[in-house]
């Protein structure tokens, strides 16, 4: 019998690379899920717009769901959550795009007493190579949310034209971020930028987004007016 998985999918860059990953190793996806805070419009999702996960999920063709997380015990809503992907669709692993232990190593536990395996294809993987990997296989990657206090607006002022929300996610915008601020990492592992796939191999379709940007507190991002398959 095959190995059924549910992907953890925001519809970023990891998550996506992550998804290629596990489908060439012969694992069989059963569901995208993305765990969401609760929502009382789903456009408030600042960092990943639900409505271009669900266009995004259409062109892999899988299934996709929204898991709600709520406090103030975390970790018990999340292992709720994970048991019910298992009873819904009988999975035996979850996958997620992580690299590094920002937090405290967080799915291993969510995942504790669930039944479930954590499976994470890009762990502590260096940074740059895994951006080479999804530059070579064609990814297409929009930034779609920055946070200010990461990379200030002073630095973005100064890579204007190469680097920011709304921009494609280029070797060349982020050495010229490097330059301006050294301590960034690559993949936005501490938050410094958020990200969407419109294109890779496994799209039956491109993704075209019409949006604006809008800056409120410390972050800039998108706001998505429409999302479409071409």
């Amino acid at each position: 019998m095959s190995t059924l998985a549910a992907i953890s999918y925001t519809g970023g860059k990891d998550c996506t690379l992550a998804l290629h990953r596990v489908k060439e190793r012969g694992i069989q996806v059963a569901v995208l899920v993305t765990f969401s805070p609760p929502l009382t419009d789903p456009k408030s999702f600042k960092a990943h717009a639900l409505d271009i996960i669900k266009k995004q999920a259409e062109s892999l063709g899988f299934d996709h769901t929204v898991c709600i997380i709520d406090g103030p015990d975390y970790l018990a809503s999340y292992q709720r959550e994970i048991k019910q992907l298992r009873a819904d669709y009988g999975i035996q692993l979850l996958v997620t795009g992580d690299i590094l232990p920002v937090c405290s190593n967080f799915m291993e536990r969510a995942v504790t007493d669930t039944g479930v395996e954590l499976v994470r294809p890009l762990w502590q993987q260096p940074q740059q190579e895994l951006l080479n990997e999804m530059w070579q296989r064609g990814f297409d990657i929009l930034i779609t949310c920055i946070n200010l206090e990461k990379i200030p607006q002073s630095v973005l002022d100064k890579v204007q034209g190469q680097f920011g929300v709304g921009m494609k996610l280029t070797q060349t915008g982020l050495d010229l971020v490097s330059k301006e601020k050294s301590d960034i990492s690559p993949t936005g592992e501490f938050g410094e930028l958020h990200t969407m796939v419109l294109d890779c191999p496994l799209y039956k379709n491109i993704i075209k987004v019409e949006s604006n940007v809008k800056q409120e507190d410390i972050f800039s991002f998108l706001v998505i007016e429409s999302v479409q398959l071409l």
